[in-house]
């Protein structure tokens, strides 16, 4: 089994340097700060990363605003969560923030916005299309239902800027974590930063 694993993380490199990006920014954070944030690689389909070494991300400040959620708040969280994200030594693609749009669905530039689906409890989803092995399109879905317990407009800027970042592993191609205190588990539970 073990030369199984071997074989696999040979033949694809983008998991690899995923894994190491991973470790990398595991170990930065965890000798940088009290709060480690860590993930793992969760995927099947892809066989390497975004064809790009700059990530666009556009707003659909609109359909946010419209909601009620607060464009200074939103832009805080996607500056705060694109910061952390280029923070990391081994990424080997930087993101960028880029222009206002009006679409809602997967894009590429892959697109942020808020939407009414998400139900009462889930503060956001970050998804990506692949073809060949590769992510191709991508979209970041911010839960705008005001009624809702993860309303984007009403839960703590940390917990916004979480969510964010969260979604963004997402988009990447980085799945969940089954570690409660990592930044790619499912649940924000009691994290602060």
């Amino acid at each position: 089994m073990q030369n199984s694993k071997q074989d696999f993380m040979t033949k694809n490199p983008f998991l690899k340097k995923a894994l190491l990006s991973a470790v990398g920014l595991a170990l930065t954070t965890l000798v940088t700060s009290t709060n480690t944030h860590a993930f793992t690689i969760s995927s099947n389909t892809i066989t390497a990363g975004w064809d790009t070494k700059e990530l666009t991300f556009n707003v659909n400040e609109a359909s946010c605003t419209g909601l009620g959620i607060s464009a200074a708040d939103l832009n805080e969280a996607i500056d705060a969560a694109v910061e952390t994200w280029n923070s990391v030594p081994t990424a080997g693609i930087k993101l960028v923030k880029g222009s206002t749009t009006t679409a809602t669905s997967t894009s590429n530039p892959p697109v942020i916005y808020c939407d009414t689906s998400l139900g009462s409890t889930i503060a956001g989803t970050g998804s990506l299309s692949v073809s060949g092995g590769r992510p191709v399109s991508g979209q970041l879905k911010l839960n705008g239902t005001n009624s809702a317990t993860a309303y984007f407009g009403s839960i703590t800027a940390a917990q916004r800027k979480i969510t964010v970042t969260h979604e963004i592993g997402h988009v990447l191609g980085i799945g969940h974590s089954d570690k409660d205190y990592a930044l790619m588990y499912y649940n924000i539970g009691s994290k602060s930063d």
